[in-house]
């Protein structure tokens, strides 16, 4: 594994390894989302293809998470001083199904960190690898993911400056329409 930047020094990479049900609920409000005439999955049925991003999501408590909406650097992620955080690629492939109800063992762990520079300055990429397996240990899927962690972008330009302003450039209060309508709903759900 190729280690970037000073900032990373110390961190050593680790495998997460943690029981989790393929929970129903989720399921059935991805099958409800695409009411597309097909039953929905229930106890026992196989989890489609894909679907274990609904089925096995995670979600951190509000004291782990950082600035950029995503858990914080230095534990499992690699603590890259890089403020912009994308997710650009990956892979998946299916050995065999995984079942809705059932557990199943998920193990993460951090393949590489790359650092590189590009026409946008200095960037760093790393790969995730997961695997599930079915709660009798058959393996269900292996999962490759690339995470991009870029410089900060100072704005520039007409945009950049209203922006600044604490205006949107296409937000016209006077004028209505479907962008400060969609900008007021907004508002009213943030709260």
């Amino acid at each position: 594994m190729m280690v970037a930047g000073e900032g990373i020094r110390g961190w050593e990479p680790s495998t997460v390894v943690s029981d989790e049900l393929v929970d129903p609920s989720p399921v059935a409000a991805l099958a409800a989302l695409f009411d597309d005439g097909v039953p929905v999955p229930g106890p026992g049925a196989e989890l489609p293809p894909l679907w274990h991003w609904a089925a096995l999501a995670r979600w951190p408590v509000s004291s782990v998470i950082g600035g950029d909406g995503h858990p914080v650097r230095g534990s499992f992620l690699p603590p890259v001083d890089l403020p912009r955080r994308t997710f650009a690629g990956g892979e998946v492939v299916f050995h065999g199904p995984l079942r809705v109800g059932e557990t199943v063992r998920r193990e993460s762990t951090v393949e590489s960190v790359t650092e590189k520079s590009g026409r946008s300055g200095r960037l760093v990429v790393v790969v995730l690898r997961t695997r599930l397996t079915g709660q009798d240990g058959r393996p269900g899927l292996e999962e490759r993911q690339d995470l991009i962690y870029r410089e900060a972008v100072v704005p520039t330009g007409p945009a950049a400056a209203a922006r600044l302003r604490g205006r949107h450039p296409v937000h016209h209060p006077d004028r209505g329409g479907p962008v400060a309508g969609l900008r007021a709903r907004s508002e009213f759900v943030r709260g």
